[in-house]
């Protein structure tokens, strides 16, 4: 059920205000801008380099899926030959056998 007016809980006024300025370096266990900007710079150092793990891991799988379509295509092609061959074939039996009707029609009627 939502709150209405009035029900809402309330926060304490100033129970928490950030800090105005970085820590300074203080021997009581503050974080100093130091260790700060340490932090930071592993950090980004780790980011860039598991982006730049991620990113190889993507280009080799893309390489290896190129690979696979270019061997699919090259097994395509092969097959596209071999039917063009025996296409080829077909035709060239298919006009062997109309010449040798025809010559059997030419003898057949004398002309």
């Amino acid at each position: 059920m939502p709150f209405q007016d009035g029900d809402a809980p309330r926060l304490r006024e100033n129970s928490f205000s950030p800090p105005s300025s970085p820590a300074p370096l203080q021997e009581d266990g503050l974080i100093t801008t130091v260790t700060t900007s340490a932090m930071i710079a592993e950090f980004a150092a780790s980011l860039q380099s598991t982006i730049t793990g991620q990113m190889q891991t993507m280009a080799i799988n893309t390489r290896k899926e190129i690979k696979e379509i270019g061997q699919r295509t090259s097994h395509l092609e092969q097959k596209l030959a071999d039917f063009a061959t025996a296409h080829n074939g077909l035709a060239n039996k298919l006009q062997t056998l109309e010449e040798v009707i025809e010559f059997q029609r030419l003898k057949r009627t004398g002309g």
